[in-house]
C-alpha cells in the first residue's frame, strides 16, 4: 500500500463511531425487549390483596350497618375508624342527627351480615368492593324486619389501611 492509499484518521474515526453506534443500538434494543417482556402484575392479580380488601369492606359494612340501642354511640365511634374523606363527615352527622337518636328513643337494634363480597376494582391505594348484605331491624316490640342489599364500597389505602371513602347501596 501506498502512503495516499492507505485509509486516514479521519476513516478510522468513522469507523469507530459507527461500530460504537452499532453496539449502542443492539444492547438499547435488548434492553428494551427485556423490559417491555417483563410481566407488569397489578394489585388485583394478587389473591391476598384481594381478600385483604374484602375483608375490610366486610368488616367496616357490619360495623357501620350493625348497632342497639345501649351501645350506638360506641358501634358510630367504632366505626369511624374505618372511615374517611366526605363519608366520614356524612356518616358523623347522619348518625349524630338521626340514628343515635332514633335508636334510643324507638328502640331500633339493627345486625348487618355480608354474605359475599367481591373486588370490582383494585389499585396500589384505592379499590372498590361489592358486597351482599342481609340485614335484621328490630324496633321495639316490633317482630324484625329482613332486608337484603348491595353496596359498592370505595376504599382507599391511607397510612397501609384500608378506610371506606364511599358506600353508596345499588
Amino acid at each position: 500500500m501506498t502512503p495516499s492509499t492507505r485509509p486516514g484518521p479521519l476513516w478510522w474515526t468513522l469507523v469507530s463511531v459507527l461500530l460504537a453506534g452499532t453496539i449502542s443500538a443492539v444492547l438499547l434494543g435488548g434492553w428494551q425487549m427485556t423490559v417491555k417482556n417483563r410481566a407488569v402484575t397489578s394489585p388485583a392479580d394478587h389473591v391476598a390483596a384481594r381478600q385483604e380488601v374484602v375483608e375490610a369492606a366486610t368488616n367496616a359494612t357490619v360495623k357501620i350497618l350493625s348497632y342497639t340501642p345501649e351501645t350506638v354511640e360506641q358501634n358510630a365511634s367504632t366505626a369511624e375508624t374505618l372511615l374517611t374523606g366526605e363519608f366520614l363527615d356524612y356518616y358523623v352527622d347522619f348518625m349524630n342527627r338521626t340514628v343515635i337518636p332514633a335508636a334510643r328513643q324507638k328502640q331500633v337494634t339493627t345486625t348487618a351480615t355480608v354474605v359475599r363480597g367481591g373486588v370490582v376494582a383494585l389499585g396500589d391505594s384505592a379499590a372498590s368492593v361489592l358486597v351482599y348484605v342481609n340485614q335484621t331491624t328490630t324496633a321495639g316490640t316490633e317482630p324484625p324486619k329482613k332486608a337484603a342489599s348491595a353496596v359498592r364500597v370505595g376504599l382507599q389505602r391511607i397510612d397501609g389501611v384500608w378506610r371506606v371513602g364511599a358506600f353508596d347501596p345499588i
